[in-house]
């Protein structure tokens, strides 16, 4: 396998990630358990919204299609002004729900619990290898790289 091939089968299995109910369930979570999920970006939407207007799993679904179809465009982020101490402002940018739950399934799938980016002080060689079963759920196993 050449280097361009192992590079599109990494994409292809970080995408795949990013798109996997599980994944984009616990980023729900996290984005809906965040102080920030009452802040609308720029379509208005807020967590408590969609999970009252849409529901949670409609909403899921939808975004799951979007991104495995490659349909999925993030939208710009509504900025606000806000004072910092020493009496300037500086510019604080809120994107919309869907962009903050597509961003927290990566960050999961590239930094999770099996990760070496999340093992601070580790060596990669002893880091979990995680391997991922959607109905089943996620089991590590220690290896040697």
């Amino acid at each position: 396998m050449n280097t361009d091939e192992l590079e599109h089968r990494r994409f292809d299995d970080l995408f795949s990630l990013v798109a996997d109910p599980g994944f984009l369930l616990v980023a729900w979570d996290l984005v809906r358990g965040n102080k920030g999920a009452s802040a609308a970006g720029v379509d208005g939407s807020t967590a408590s919204s969609i999970a009252l207007w849409v529901g949670v799993e409609k909403f899921l679904d939808m975004l799951r299609s979007q991104i495995k179809d490659r349909s999925f465009q993030p939208m710009p982020v509504r900025e606000r002004m806000i004072p910092k101490a020493g009496g300037k402002l500086r510019r604080l940018g809120i994107a919309t729900i869907t962009d903050r739950v597509v961003q927290a399934s990566l960050k999961l799938a590239r930094f999770g619990e099996a990760a070496p980016g999340k093992r601070t002080g580790r060596k990669t060689g002893t880091a979990p290898r995680a391997d991922f079963t959607p109905a089943i759920g996620c089991a590590f196993r220690y290896s040697p790289v």
